[in-house]
C-alpha cells in the first residue's frame, strides 16, 4: 500500500509540475503577445536581446529565417504529428488484436516515469 501510494503521489508531483509549467508558458506567451514594444507609453528596445529572449515565444525569429525555413519546421512538425498519431493507431491495433509484436511504442506511449 505504501508502495502505491508513493507512487501516486509521485505520478501526481509529475502532474502538477507539467501544469505549473503549461501555466507559466502559457503567461508568458499572452505577455508577449500583449506587450507590444512600439505601442507602449514606456521605452522598451524591441532589437534588445533581453527583448528578443522574452519574445521568443512569439516566433518573430522565424520570420527572419525566412519562408524555406518556416516551410521546413511546418512540414516537419506535420510529419511528427502524423509519427504521432501513426503510432498511437498502431499500439490501440496492438492492444485490441492482444499481439505485441514490439514493445517500445508501447513504453513510449507510457506517461509513467520511469524507476
Amino acid at each position: 500500500m505504501d508502495m502505491y501510494q508513493s507512487k501516486e503521489n509521485s505520478e501526481t508531483r509529475i502532474r502538477i509540475r507539467w501544469v505549473v509549467l503549461k501555466v507559466i508558458l502559457d503567461g508568458w506567451q499572452l505577455f508577449t503577445t500583449v506587450i507590444n514594444p512600439a505601442t507602449q507609453p514606456w521605452r522598451i528596445d524591441a532589437k534588445g536581446a533581453a527583448w528578443l529572449v522574452v519574445g521568443v515565444l512569439n516566433f518573430n525569429w522565424l520570420s527572419d529565417l525566412g519562408y524555406g525555413a518556416y516551410l521546413a519546421l511546418l512540414y516537419a512538425m506535420v510529419v511528427l504529428l502524423a509519427v504521432n498519431v501513426a503510432m498511437c493507431v498502431w499500439v490501440a491495433w496492438c492492444f485490441k488484436e492482444q499481439k505485441f509484436p514490439v514493445i517500445w511504442p508501447v513504453k513510449a506511449s507510457e506517461h509513467r516515469p520511469k524507476r
